[in-house]
């Protein structure tokens, strides 16, 4: 069984910076949506994105300094990490 790192990295090859000031960058493929969640579980940005495109960018700089869960999803998966603002 794959570990979890290396299933998050099989859609998302790099996703930077970590902490980060107004936008996080996301490279990766298949990538169809891009959610940012409060550590209560609230969805508080929402990207739909392209999977033609292996680049995104996330502007999160209206938010509070804290922890986000940066969830993005794929094809036939959906993988969560947790980003600090």
């Amino acid at each position: 069984m794959p570990n979890r790192n290396w299933v998050f990295q099989k859609i998302v090859k790099k996703d930077w910076p970590n902490p980060v000031q107004q936008i996080v960058h996301v490279e990766g493929v298949q990538i169809q949506e891009i959610s940012v969640f409060d550590l209560s579980g609230r969805n508080i940005l929402h990207q739909q994105t392209s999977p033609e495109n292996t680049y995104h960018e996330v502007g999160i700089s209206p938010l509070l300094p804290g922890l986000y869960l940066l969830r993005v999803k794929g094809d036939n998966s959906a993988k969560t990490r947790i980003q600090v603002r």
